[in-house]
């Protein structure tokens, strides 16, 4: 599968994210105002999910906490199974998992330009992969526990976008 604009990754996992949370854009917009963005309504939500209205750092934290999901659920670029590769708005194509480990892909010459690489040192996925359940040992540890999710991840959910598209997997294309 080709790399898709990031931003597009962005709108595509929000959408199936807000799919399997199964609640409307409205619901979404009214969680956000409540968490203090009092602009966001129907309207912005569903200009995110196209990709024509970029989220702020902020504003991605505050989705997750809306969503019930985490971070990476939004971020992370889902190929279906294929390596996941994102591009930038310059056409630099870089592997997703560079945004969940440095595994120093990408560095910069003297003249600030990308210099890409192959990954030096361990296996990104690998590393990614201890790291998430290094942290899953550590909130654990630590007293929390995991919510019994709804709807397991990549079973299909109504998908609530007020325009009446069908079912999603969070990481699919609709």
């Amino acid at each position: 599968m080709p790399p898709v604009p990031y931003t597009d990754a962005l709108a595509r996992n929000l959408r199936a994210a807000r799919a399997i949370a199964d609640i409307g854009q409205a619901d979404v917009a009214a969680r956000m105002n409540e968490l203090g963005y009092p602009e966001w309504r129907r309207q912005t939500v569903a200009r995110v999910e196209k990709g024509t209205r970029r989220i702020t750092a902020e504003e991605a934290a505050a989705l997750t906490v809306s969503l019930g999901i985490v971070l990476s659920d939004i971020t992370m670029p889902r190929d279906g199974g294929e390596e996941p590769q994102i591009m930038f708005p310059s056409g630099l194509v870089i592997d997703g998992r560079r945004l969940l480990v440095n595994d120093g892909s990408v560095t910069w010459d003297e003249n600030n330009k990308p210099v890409l690489s192959p990954p030096s040192g361990p296996d990104t996925a690998r590393l990614a992969a201890e790291g998430a359940e290094k942290l899953m040992q550590r909130l654990i540890r630590d007293g929390w526990t995991p919510p019994s999710p709804a709807v397991q991840p990549g079973a299909a959910a109504e998908s609530h976008d007020d325009h009446g598209t069908g079912p999603e997997r969070l990481g699919e294309a609709s």
